[in-house]
């Protein structure tokens, strides 16, 4: 068995600046779920991959916030990324943080979307 070692930083050059983006800390991994949760549920249920073209277009601001909030910055800095600076930093966040994401955090997202789900579900009378 082999064992894949991912870094758990990555450092990127943004608009003349060193990013460093580095695994998220337990506040940022629930703060992710929270931001995520929503437009990703249906994904998640699935158990498929979500591909970065769909991060983007279903994500929309949550994902721009997770990302800002992976660089350590504010989330109005996300409007001057370029695209490529966009899908860099995106790809960071996403090989930095995978682990956690896949085995912590989408399952724990599309659980919680379904118990939201069974509550807010009217009783049958």
């Amino acid at each position: 068995m082999t064992s894949t070692i991912l870094p758990h930083s990555q450092t990127l050059e943004i608009g003349g600046e060193s990013i460093t983006v580095t695994e998220f800390s337990f506040k940022q991994l629930v703060q992710a779920g929270q931001l995520l949760a929503q437009p990703f549920s249906a994904l998640m249920g699935a158990g498929k991959d979500i591909p970065v073209s769909t991060m983007l277009t279903v994500g929309g601001e949550g994902v721009y916030r997770v990302m800002a909030m992976a660089a350590g910055k504010p989330y109005e800095w996300t409007d001057t990324l370029r695209g490529e600076e966009g899908v860099d930093l995106l790809e960071a966040v996403l090989v930095v943080n995978q682990e956690i994401i896949k085995k912590k955090l989408l399952p724990l997202a599309a659980r919680a979307s379904s118990a939201l789900a069974a509550l807010l579900k009217p009783a049958s009378s």
